[in-house]
């Protein structure tokens, strides 16, 4: 009897599951190669930029963008958005706006087409070590618009959102920094998912999309960047009002440096972040106090204390020449020039800059640099604050060599013998062209390493400049790339520290040791094969 009663059971769950899989049999997936609806595909209403939320019910998971017209949908079963659109449109093709997959609605089957690669890549940004490498060393050609037109990979234009031209301007400077682009191209790993960044996705998203070889438009949207600048300012920083670049970039710098130490799962550990590795220096500052008689250019000057401190920065301030006091009206409507060279004295340890701190007491102040960092970032003085509060710009005319800019004067003894030399060469530059209380008119002219050109980028605008042009602009901002390397340095791999710890993450734990020992083997020999490298890096791409 219980035997019966077990093959019956067993019949009646047989039967029962049968039943299940007829009734479903409709959404069964089935992969196929071939899909007879390819042809409606339009490529040039697709918007890889715009918000992933559907068009209907407003809901940003399970979304689909309809290949067909572009717009967003919900789900992909009966009753839903995307199915009710695909039959009354006629419109069969969507794409899986979180994995890349296209499906065939309401036929409910996935489409393999290899066709299609450049629609999942750009909805699934990713990037290889060697693709990554390829854009960065190679001035790589053959790669066109929808519209036929040939365009660099890494030079697009960013989108303008109402008063985001400051915005834009400094993350053009930002987004061509080799080392940032190295390791934000980079799949990121979070050690905890508390530690994860909304900002630092975002940058890393923006640093992929304006990488894209398989760019449409030539044109990029930093959306969901200028959302989380706010909401990490706290609203100091606002795409609908205008700012000044500076102080924005002085926060991004802070807060992705932040963000990078708390991903690491150490907020206190001494290992610099991929930020500090870029643009952070060290500066000793001698301040002096003095008792004087006569005023500040009393001559007689008694030393009372001497301190000395030690500090990091990222940017250095540049105090520009102030206009020329004539009574000549000709004389007075002269812009002052000076050389580069010649403001950064500042900084060589030996210039004082002297402040009255009381009416017979005055503080004397010098500064020289410990740490040369691989990239330095200049801010010009040019914000001049009248009585009245009103902002005016300084107009100084700085005379700026485009290459070779030797700051080995302004370095310790002991800091300047570490580099074979410590010259640096202009990457970009902020320059402001509008009209008074900083309102408008911020551009950013870029070297194209690739081609050795300079680049004029303005919001959307992409034009070619020269460098005669890009050494009298009234800079704002500068970044300048170091081209001197660390005596007995053989040039490091190709990949910093840190990037080589976030490949490391994605391995199991007996792999991680292998990379290690390959990469620190590796960095002995990378100048006798770094050719063969970049020919096997062109072809990966191709």
């Amino acid at each position: 009897m219980g035997a019966e009663k077990g093959k019956k059971r067993k019949a009646e769950t047989t039967e029962a599951s049968n039943k299940r899989l007829k009734s479903t049999a409709q959404h069964v997936v089935k992969d196929r190669k071939e899909c007879p609806y390819l042809s409606l595909i339009n490529r040039t209403e697709l918007n890889f930029d715009r918000e992933n939320k559907c068009s209907q019910t407003l809901q940003t998971t399970n979304t689909y963008m309809c290949l067909v017209c572009g717009e967003i949908f919900h789900g992909r079963s009966k009753t839903t958005p995307a199915y009710v659109h695909a039959l009354q449109n006629e419109h069969y093709v969507f794409a899986d706006m979180l994995t890349g997959q296209i499906w065939c609605l309401p036929d409910m089957y996935e489409v393999l087409d290899d066709s299609l690669a450049d629609i999942q890549h750009n909805l699934n940004l990713f990037y290889t070590k060697h693709q990554i490498e390829a854009c960065l060393r190679t001035p790589i050609t053959g790669h066109r618009l929808l519209s036929r037109t040939e365009f660099q990979v890494g030079y697009v234009g960013l989108n303008a959102i109402q008063q985001s031209n400051y915005i834009n301007s400094v993350l053009q400077a930002m987004l061509h920094v080799d080392d940032m682009v190295r390791h934000y191209m980079l799949p990121f790993a979070y050690k905890k998912e508390a530690s994860r960044s909304a900002l630092r996705d975002s940058v890393g998203h923006l640093f992929k999309k304006v990488w894209n070889p398989h760019n449409y438009v030539g044109q990029v949207s930093p959306r969901l960047l200028l959302e989380q600048v706010e909401k990490e300012s706290q609203g100091r920083f606002k795409g609908s009002e205008f700012g000044d670049p500076q102080r924005l970039m002085h926060f991004l710098l802070g807060a992705l440096n932040e963000a990078e130490r708390k991903a690491s799962g150490k907020a206190k550990s001494r290992r610099s972040t991929v930020i500090e590795q870029c643009f952070q220096g060290r500066m000793v500052q001698t301040s002096t106090e003095y008792r004087v008689s006569g005023g500040m250019g009393g001559e007689g000057r008694a030393p009372l204390s001497t301190a000395s401190s030690e500090h990091n920065f990222f940017t250095l301030p540049v105090p520009l020449p102030e206009r020329p006091l004539s009574r000549e009206e000709s004389e007075r409507n002269k812009v002052a020039q000076e050389h580069l060279q010649v403001l950064l004295q500042k900084y060589n340890g030996r210039q004082e800059t002297l402040k009255g701190t009381s009416r017979d007491c005055i503080k004397g102040t010098k500064y020289i640099i410990s740490k040369l960092p691989k990239y330095l970032v200049l801010f010009f003085e040019r914000n001049i604050r009248l009585e009245d509060g009103v902002v005016k710009k300084n107009q100084s005319i700085v005379k700026t060599p485009v290459a070779a800019l030797d700051l080995r004067d302004l370095c310790t003894d002991a800091e300047a013998a570490r580099y074979s030399n410590a010259e640096y060469d202009l990457l970009s530059t902020v320059v402001y062209e509008g009209g008074e209380g900083g309102k408008t008119g911020y551009r950013t002219y870029q070297r194209c390493k690739q081609k050795n050109v300079w680049l004029e980028l303005e919001d959307l605008l992409v034009m070619q400049s020269d460098a005669q042009r890009v050494s009298i602009l009234p800079a704002y901002i500068q970044v300048w790339e170091r081209r001197g390397t660390l005596v007995g340095d053989r040039n490091g791999p190709l990949y910093t520290k840190a990037t080589n710890e976030a490949i490391a993450s994605f391995l199991p734990p007996s792999e991680r040791v292998q990379l290690r020992l390959l990469c620190s083997t590796l960095t002995g020999v990378m100048d006798s094969w770094s050719a063969d490298v970049e020919m096997e890096v062109e072809a990966d791409v191709d």
